[in-house]
């Protein structure tokens, strides 16, 4: 999106692949921020209006700052960088902390919006525990995920200490696509 930068399309043409099919939930990057009055106090980077979108020969940056909140303004520069490689896009962020607060957590990219309803039942998710054993649900039916408030769950699983991989695979089996 030109005003915020939300990611609202992500698609692999050649494969038939749309991963958002609802832009309204589209998302981009969340800042946790501690403040002393607010121990969860985050930036929601959809929220924030886009200052900087760059095509380079490989993708795109895109930057923002200096970022707010309803709690006020955050001398701090975020920028995403996204490179696409063949059948691979990813992405990379920095940022730029002036404002003194500490950027606590980082979550990006934030790919709000996925639900394929005709597919639904065909989607898995995968990924690894501690030990490197792969564990596996239906991606839209049985996904593991606490209710925090959307209509589908979030899932959340910190690296290095819950899984010895750094990703997750959302794939198809019967179409064999999909993403990691």
């Amino acid at each position: 999106d030109e005003a915020n930068g939300t990611i609202v399309k992500l698609e692999h043409r050649k494969l038939g692949i749309d991963l958002i099919s609802e832009p309204r939930l589209a998302g981009n990057f969340r800042l946790l921020v501690p403040l002393a009055e607010w121990r969860g106090h985050y930036i929601q980077g959809h929220e924030q209006k886009l200052r900087e979108c760059r095509r380079t020969a490989s993708g795109a940056e895109l930057s923002w700052g200096p970022l707010v909140s309803r709690s006020g303004n955050f001398d701090i520069d975020f920028t995403l960088q996204i490179v696409i490689d063949g059948d691979d896009v990813s992405f990379s962020y920095s940022i730029d902390n002036r404002s003194g607060a500490l950027v606590e957590e980082v979550v990006t990219p934030m790919l709000g919006g996925l639900a394929n309803e005709a597919e639904n039942e065909d989607w898995r998710f995968h990924h690894t525990d501690m030990v490197g054993k792969g564990q596996e649900w239906r991606f839209y039916k049985d996904f593991p995920g606490s209710y925090l408030g959307p209509a589908k769950p979030v899932w959340f699983e910190p690296y290095p200490h819950k899984t010895v991989l750094p990703w997750v695979d959302i794939y198809n089996p019967k179409t064999r696509v999909g993403f990691s």
